[in-house]
């Protein structure tokens, strides 16, 4: 059986408990706090995923708020705050400067106590249920995710989601990987494997363009060492529930990764210093374009997502 251990109490007086899972090659901590991976090593190595031992760091506004959780009903960015569903304006809160949603808000899964559904050495299930209207979502929706470890140097990561009414969801994994445990990225080297991507806007939301990579700083076909600002969506060959690689990202101790996604996108951010962001996600923005996939899950509908990211050294 898995440990499960106290890790904390949020200011409300909340619990937080901490799941460790152990396989054969690998190991790994997930809070209850936005059922969030906070550390990850294989063959007792140094954690490959940012995390923390205080609690606090994960609050909101804190600087790791947003490593590791799983990000719902909607993550990333929602120009204006609002979106059309069946003829009805949806308002949400507009947590950047008033101008757009992202991570939705303080309605974030990743600021919720998750519950455990099951949990054996290698695996765990938690789950999350949201109430009709909060943050301007519609839907009593209950949200779920599987962390497994193993076969081998891996973890798989199933999420899905249900609701009992039309609203618009996009689930993700929201975690960053430092691979040489050090305090900084530089000297990563990244391969995503996308011929389009999604421009941004200043604020960082995708404008509706859908523009190849060939000939941009965004050509990540053949790997290349990271070294400038990327907070863009890529569009993957997703095909339903098949997994497809991604990306496989390197860091200058020799260790690695590849990310293996059955979602349409894969958001890659290197705005922060100590670890880079790999989020397979619908792509963002979509309420604002109807050239991309919807987002729109109905009540006879089941959302899911699997990723499945394998560990090597060269």
């Amino acid at each position: 059986m898995a440990q499960i251990e106290p890790f904390g109490s949020l200011p409300d007086g909340r619990r937080v408990d901490a799941i460790m899972l152990r396989s054969d090659a690998i190991a790994a901590r997930i809070l209850t706090y936005g059922a969030r991976l906070t550390d990850l090593r294989v063959d007792e190595g140094p954690s490959v995923t940012v995390g923390s031992e205080d609690l606090a760091d994960y609050g909101p506004g804190a600087s790791l708020e947003f490593c590791g959780p799983v990000i719902g009903p909607v993550l990333n960015r929602i120009s204006g705050a609002q979106a059309n569903l069946d003829g009805e304006r949806l308002t949400f809160e507009a947590n950047v400067e008033g101008r757009l949603s992202l991570h939705s808000g303080s309605a974030g899964t990743h600021r919720a106590i998750w519950n455990i559904s099951e949990v054996g050495p290698s695996a765990v299930t938690l789950f999350v249920e949201l109430p009709h209207g909060e943050g301007g979502f519609p839907g009593n929706r209950r949200i779920g995710v599987t962390y497994r470890l193993g076969p081998g140097p891996s973890i798989s990561i199933g999420i899905w989601a249900r609701t009992d009414r039309p609203t618009v969801l996009n689930v993700g994994h929201h975690p960053y990987w430092n691979l040489d445990g050090t305090d900084s990225w530089k000297g990563h080297r990244l391969t995503v494997h996308a011929s389009h991507y999604l421009p941004v806007d200043a604020d960082f939301a995708a404008t509706g363009e859908i523009e190849l990579v060939e000939g941009t700083e965004y050509d990540l076909r053949e790997g290349a060492l990271l070294g400038t600002l990327i907070d863009n969506n890529y569009c993957l060959d997703a095909r339903a529930s098949v997994l497809i690689p991604a990306a496989e990202l390197i860091g200058s101790s020799g260790r690695g990764l590849r990310l293996a996604t059955s979602a349409p996108g894969l958001q890659v951010f290197t705005g922060q210093p100590y670890g880079v962001a790999l989020e397979p996600q619908m792509w963002p923005n979509a309420p604002s374009h109807k050239r991309f996939p919807s987002i729109v899950i109905r009540e006879f509908d089941c959302f899911r997502q699997d990723t499945r990211i394998a560990f090597f050294v060269i």
